[in-house]
């Protein structure tokens, strides 16, 4: 495997474990924010932070599509490639050998 395939893969896996990191992280700041608040905690605070938390795990998901969109489709390309390289071997043999037959 490529170099850079190992790093498209290693961004496809650790994506969404860096968004469930700043979920988990804007959910600890959230709820710590409440508990500071003197009486009962309103809603637009409440909104905010699970709004910066979807945003965290929303990166990290996107991320890991792209990283692995990026790397099948790089896989896909090199398959074909050496596809026809082997083809193009095949037939260079076939050729060469049909000379070197007939002369």
């Amino acid at each position: 495997m490529a170099r850079g395939e190992r790093i498209l893969e290693a961004a496809a896996a650790l994506g969404p474990l860096l968004g469930l990191l700043g979920t988990v992280t804007g959910l600890i700041r959230t709820f710590a924010a409440l508990g500071r608040e003197v009486g009962a905690a309103s809603m637009d605070r409440v909104a905010l932070g699970i709004s910066e938390v979807l945003v965290s795990t929303a990166t990290g998901i996107l991320v890991a599509l792209f990283a692995m969109v990026v790397l099948k489709i790089n896989m896909a390309y090199r398959s074909s490639y050496l596809a026809l390289l082997e083809r193009l071997a095949l037939s260079f043999e076939r050729n060469t050998h049909q000379l070197v037959c007939r002369g």
